[in-house]
């Protein structure tokens, strides 16, 4: 699916924020001292783990136009989450857009819904730690 910046989407048990790459804050300050650190790659986007509570916990930047979400050999790994596939979903920047996209887990990948959705039949929807289908009766 097609997803945004800000967008919010949960994996396994983790909350996962997609957010544009920082801006580089190397060179001058205002009182005129310089910052060094290690040699900075260029980034479209990130992803940032958001912890209970809201803060945000792990965030990894995109060396490339993809991050990958799993439990093992991907940009952001959960190895004790047993939800979470070994190689669960990826986030690629396609232009100025994002393309969210789960690689047929058990679990399912669930995007945070912002307005009012139409939901249909078979649909599931997570609320909190539950899960549930939409069943339409005639």
């Amino acid at each position: 699916v097609e997803v945004a910046a800000g967008d919010q989407f949960m994996a396994g048990d983790q909350v996962f924020r997609i957010d544009l790459a920082p801006i580089a804050s190397d060179g001058v300050d205002q009182e005129g001292t310089y910052f060094y650190s290690s040699p900075k790659f260029t980034s479209t986007f990130r992803i940032s783990q958001i912890l209970i509570g809201g803060v945000a916990g792990m965030t990894v930047c995109a060396r490339g136009h993809s991050l990958g979400v799993g439990r093992e050999d991907c940009d952001l790994n959960f190895p004790l989450d047993t939800y979470i596939s070994p190689r669960h979903c990826t986030v690629e920047a396609i232009g100025n857009k994002f393309r969210l996209t789960d690689h047929d887990t058990l679990n399912g990948t669930y995007l945070r819904i912002k307005t009012e959705t139409q939901l249909g039949q078979g649909d599931y929807v997570a609320i909190g730690r539950k899960l549930m289908r939409v069943e339409l009766s005639a």
